[in-house]
C-alpha cells in the first residue's frame, strides 16, 4: 500500500514520542498515544488546524498534576546529569506546589485561556501560610502581600513549566496572555528601593563576630571574606581545605552553578578556621564525616531540602546578632555586603571569580578571558578587609 492510500485509511503517523501525529501547514500536531482517542481527536479539530484556528482544546488534556509530576521527574534526571542545580529543582517543584493548590489537581493547563492566566498571577501575590517547625514555632514569613520579587521568580518558573509540556506535546502552545508577566523592573526597583538596604555596616559585622560561638565565628569569617553562602559553607569538605598555615587559597566552585570560585584567605579567617578544627565536633553520622563543618551536635549546618530545609547557619546567625545589639541582617547578607564593597575596586572580573558568579552569556570579555591573576583577586579581597577594620 502506497503513502498516500495509507493516509487515505488511517491519517495520522505514529511519532517517535509515542503519539499520533499529522503534520498540518508546516507544524506536527499530536493527538495521544491511544489510536481511537486520537482519531476523534484529529476528527474535531481538522476543520479549524487545516483553516489556520487554533482548536479549543478538548476537555480531557492531561491535568496539572500528571504535567507537573512529569515535570518534576525530568528535573530531576537533569539534577542527576549535572544539568541543574538542586536548588533550582527544588524551586520548580516548590512553585508547582502552590500553583496545584490554587488551581486544583484535576485542572487542564490545555484549557486555559488569557484571563485564567491574570487570575493565577493575582493569587501568587498571597502569603504562604506559615506551618509548624521542625523544633517547634512556626516556620515562613509573615506578610500582608508576597513580593514583586518574589512573584516574579514564580513567573517564570511556571511558564518554564508549560513551555516544557507544549514542547514535549503534551498540550497546545499556552496562551498566556498580555497579563501573566513578572513584574516591571520599574516595578522591582522600588521594591528594592522599599525594602531597603541588605548590606551590614563593619561595626555590624565585627559586633556579630565578637558574640559568634567557635563553631559559627569562621563561617561568619568567609561570608565576609570571600562572599560565601549557607549552603556553599555547608558542603565544603576536608580534602578541599588546605593546611591553616602561611597564605592560604582555596578553589571552590559554587555548589549551585558550578561556576568557578578562587580566593584567598584573610589572617583572621585563617586563624578562626584553624582554632574551630582544634575543636572539631565529632561528625554524627558518616554522611558528615567529611564536612568541615558541623553544628556543636555534629551535624550539617544546613539540612534537606524544599519545606523540609534546615538552615542552622542563619538560626546560629540571627542569635549572634541579637546577642551583639544588632538589629537587622541575615547571614546572606554578608555575600551582598562583600559584592558591594569589593566592587568599589572597579574589578568586576576578579569580584565575580571570588563570588562564584558566571558571566551572561553575551559577555565577550568574560567568555575571552582565560584566567584572572591572584594578585588582582588579593586586590579586591585585602579592599574588604581594609574596609572592615578601617575604623
Amino acid at each position: 500500500m502506497t503513502k498516500s492510500s495509507q493516509a487515505a485509511v488511517f491519517p495520522l503517523f505514529r511519532h517517535r514520542n509515542g503519539q499520533w501525529a499529522k503534520k498540518v501547514n508546516g507544524k506536527h500536531r499530536y493527538f495521544g498515544a491511544d489510536r481511537d482517542e486520537a482519531l476523534k481527536r484529529w476528527l474535531e479539530t481538522k476543520d479549524d488546524l487545516l483553516a489556520g484556528v487554533e482548536p479549543t482544546p478538548v476537555a480531557d488534556s492531561p491535568t496539572i498534576a500528571e504535567l507537573a509530576n512529569l515535570y518534576i521527574d525530568r528535573c530531576r534526571l537533569r539534577v542527576e546529569s549535572d544539568e541543574m542545580a538542586g536548588s533550582t529543582a527544588i524551586e520548580y517543584e516548590n512553585v508547582l506546589h502552590r500553583m496545584i493548590g490554587f488551581v486544583g489537581r484535576e485542572a487542564q493547563p490545555a484549557t486555559w485561556k488569557p484571563i485564567d492566566f491574570a487570575k493565577l498571577k493575582e493569587r501568587l501575590h498571597e502569603p504562604i501560610k506559615r506551618t509548624a517547625g521542625p523544633r517547634g514555632g512556626l516556620k515562613g514569613k509573615s506578610v500582608k502581600r508576597r513580593s514583586a520579587t518574589t512573584v516574579a521568580i514564580d513567573i517564570r518558573a511556571i511558564k518554564a513549566f508549560l513551555n516544557w509540556c507544549s514542547k514535549s506535546a503534551l498540550i497546545p502552545p499556552p496562551h498566556f496572555g498580555p497579563d501573566f508577566v513578572p513584574p516591571s523592573q520599574k516595578k522591582l526597583r522600588k521594591v528594592k528601593r522599599e525594602s531597603g538596604r541588605r548590606d551590614l555596616s563593619p561595626a555590624d559585622i565585627l559586633s556579630i563576630i565578637e558574640s559568634a560561638s567557635v563553631n559559627l565565628k569562621p563561617l561568619i569569617f568567609l561570608g565576609i571574606n570571600a562572599g560565601i553562602g549557607n549552603k556553599d559553607l555547608s558542603l565544603f569538605t576536608l580534602d578541599r581545605l588546605p593546611e591553616m598555615t602561611g597564605d592560604v587559597w582555596i578553589d571552590y566552585p559554587r555548589n549551585k552553578t558550578e561556576a568557578d570560585r578562587r580566593f584567598c584567605l584573610w589572617p583572621e579567617t585563617r586563624d578562626a578556621i584553624a582554632t574551630y578544627l582544634a575543636k572539631r565536633p565529632g561528625p554524627a553520622g558518616s554522611s558528615n564525616t567529611n564536612l568541615v563543618f558541623l553544628t556543636r551536635q555534629g551535624s550539617a549546618w544546613v539540612r534537606g531540602d524544599g519545606s523540609s530545609r534546615m538552615d542552622a547557619i542563619g538560626q546560629a546567625f540571627k542569635k549572634a546578632r541579637t546577642d551583639a545589639g544588632v538589629e537587622r541582617g541575615t547571614f546572606y547578607d554578608l555575600r551582598r555586603t562583600f559584592q558591594t564593597v569589593a566592587n568599589e575596586t572597579g574589578d568586576f572580573q576578579a569580584a565575580r571569580l571570588v563570588m562564584g558568579h558566571s558571566s551572561h552569556a553575551n559577555d565577550m570579555t568574560d567568555r575571552y578571558t582565560q584566567a584572572i591573576g591572584d594578585d588582582r583577586i588579593r586586590r579586591v579581597i585585602n579592599h574588604v578587609r581594609e574596609w572592615l577594620y578601617a575604623s
